[in-house]
């Protein structure tokens, strides 16, 4: 619309005529011979209401234009002013807090790297914030916003554990009682419970769970068939690597991963007889354990133990070797 009041395709109306202003967008001010000193300050205030309905995260502005004239020495010159756009935006804020643990276990995971990222409306991540975990497992960032969209993913895992590649898209909304719920809109969740709570000052605190798969440790312990006395200088090799028993007859062949195939070959035994090469993978089977498969019976039959005292899955197999006869 333009200043024009004689403009009938502005639509304008006398303020008399208006019943309600909900809907009125623009507003033309008319102070008519009112002078303006040189020099002298003027304010010019207005109230802005917000309705109770209004959408969160969507901006709005607001700007005005104060036109005048100039008496000079020439004549009246006309001009106007106008200042910066005032912009409003209702946020509601929530603050995220969660928990990292070793997978199966209460261990707290320090170190492991994350990004919280805004989708946008063409589906893009922006403006992402990195978190890492703290000695106590803690992941923590405040003031998110409620209605936005947003990914979660681990970018970084510490030593130990294997990288989640999952991507958790969830928002959070408020319902029409003002309260807080979480909407996931991925396949893959947190591995806890989602709680929207408040905390002791009253803010919204989102509350979960997440975990990290630990890698393994095989620690073979290395005895005679026929004394079970440890035998020393045994020389495995697994991936390229190679390993060496010590004086009790045990090595530990660390950061295997979960799912994989190894390979373990014996590649020298002093004055015992080397065996066949061992086949073996740990995985997860139907019920969330881990079982072992190998093509070594008693390699097969080894213990698995997965708790809270070292970070590394612990696979404990005992392999016996015939002595050659002298």
């Amino acid at each position: 619309p333009t200043k024009d009041l004689n403009d009938s395709s502005n639509g304008c109306k006398l303020k008399e005529n208006v019943s309600s202003f909900e809907n009125i967008k623009t507003y033309l001010i008319v102070i008519n011979n009112y002078d303006l000193r040189r020099g002298k300050k003027y304010s010019f205030n207005y109230t802005v209401s917000i309705p109770d309905d209004v959408t969160f995260n969507k901006a709005s502005y607001a700007c005005h234009t104060v036109y005048f004239k100039i008496n000079t020495a020439g004549g009246t010159l006309e001009s106007s002013v106008q200042p910066n756009k005032v912009g409003i935006r209702i946020v509601r804020y929530f603050d995220f807090d969660s928990l990292k643990y070793k997978e199966g276990t209460t261990l707290a995971v320090s170190g492991a790297t994350y990004m919280i990222s805004e989708i946008d409306e063409e589906e893009n991540e922006v403006n992402g914030r990195i978190i890492r975990s703290t000695l106590e497992g803690k992941l923590f960032l405040d003031n998110l916003r409620v209605n936005q969209v947003y990914t979660f993913k681990e970018i970084q895992a510490p030593e130990n554990y294997e990288l989640n590649s999952e991507i958790i898209k969830f928002k959070v909304i408020e319902n029409s009682n003002k309260e807080l719920e979480f909407v996931l809109l991925s396949n893959s969740g947190f591995d806890g419970d989602v709680k929207l709570e408040k905390d002791e000052n009253g803010k919204d605190v989102l509350s979960t769970v997440v975990y990290d798969l630990p890698k393994l440790s095989l620690n073979i312990n290395k005895i005679d068939k026929d004394t079970k006395a440890p035998i020393q200088g045994v020389i495995f090799e697994i991936d390229g690597k190679r390993y060496v028993t010590d004086t009790k007859g045990q090595v530990k062949i660390e950061n295997l991963s979960i799912g994989k195939g190894y390979v373990l070959k014996e590649i020298y035994a002093d004055g015992y007889y080397s065996r066949n090469p061992i086949t073996f993978s740990v995985s997860k089977n139907s019920s969330n354990e881990f079982v072992i498969t190998s093509d070594d019976e008693l390699f097969n039959n080894s213990k698995i133990t997965n708790d809270d005292k070292t970070p590394l899955i612990q696979l404990n197999a005992t392999i016996e070797n015939e002595k050659i006869p002298t």
